[in-house]
Parts: C-alpha cells; sequence; structure tokens
C-alpha cells in the first residue's frame, strides 16, 4: 500500500472509529484487519473474483444494466435526430453526451474515448474535438 493510500485509509478508518465506544485495542484491531482485506485485494486473482461475483450476481448485472442503459440511451438520442432531422443541429450536444457517458461509465469507457479520440476513420469529427 503507498503511502498516500496508508495515511487515507488511517483518516478514513478514524473518522468511521473516533465517534464510537470502541476501545483502543478495539480500534486498531479494527483497522488492523481492514488493511488486511485491502492488502488481499490488491492482487490480481481471477479465481477469487470469481468466487466473489458467483455469490453477488446483481452486482455484475447491475453493471451490465447501467451500460446498456446509458449506451442505449445515446444510441436512441441519435436515431432521433436521423428520424427528425435534427442530425446536425445536436452534433456538438451529442459529442458532449457521449464524452458525459463515458466519463459516468468509469475509467475503462474513458480509455476507450481516448483510444477513439485518435480514429477519425472510425467516428465524426464533433466526437473526435469532445474526446
Amino acid at each position: 500500500m503507498s503511502q498516500h493510500q496508508e495515511v487515507f485509509s488511517d483518516l478514513h478508518s478514524a473518522s468511521h472509529v473516533r465517534g464510537s465506544s470502541l476501545p483502543n485495542s478495539a480500534q486498531r484491531s479494527s483497522r488492523t484487519d481492514r488493511r488486511s482485506n485491502e492488502i488481499q485485494f490488491q492482487r490480481y486473482d481471477a479465481v477469487a473474483i470469481e468466487k466473489y461475483y458467483s455469490i453477488r450476481p446483481w452486482l455484475y448485472i447491475w453493471r451490465t444494466l447501467v451500460v446498456v442503459w446509458c449506451f442505449g440511451t445515446f444510441i436512441f438520442n441519435l436515431q432521433w435526430d436521423k428520424w427528425t432531422g435534427q442530425t446536425e443541429r445536436n452534433k456538438q450536444k451529442r459529442a458532449s453526451q457521449l464524452r458525459k457517458v463515458l466519463t459516468y461509465l468509469g475509467p475503462t469507457f474513458i480509455k476507450v474515448g481516448q483510444a477513439l479520440s485518435t480514429r477519425p476513420d472510425l467516428i465524426r469529427k464533433s466526437f473526435l474535438e469532445e474526446l
């Protein structure tokens, strides 16, 4: 764990425990237990990840629904613009919407957006400028 993460972890755990009625030894024990859990999840372990999500299917189902909903709404809006003849008028609005969707969905999608921003053969110019 980096020094920054350790300081933040100490501050975070202290803010939760400070107002409680736990004695100092219990506070230290709680902090140590949490650190060991954090260390456990810092290494990539495909088996542990599979085990974790196999008993929590709602987590990946929800994430899938969020991703599908975000991109589905974006694609519907693009199609709606085409059907109503407002494609040119809403170009900048859709480019901004794409940037917001990718940002909302997190680091992996931000990376995809960065990769797409270098490919003028794949996406239109207004999207390139926004990304």
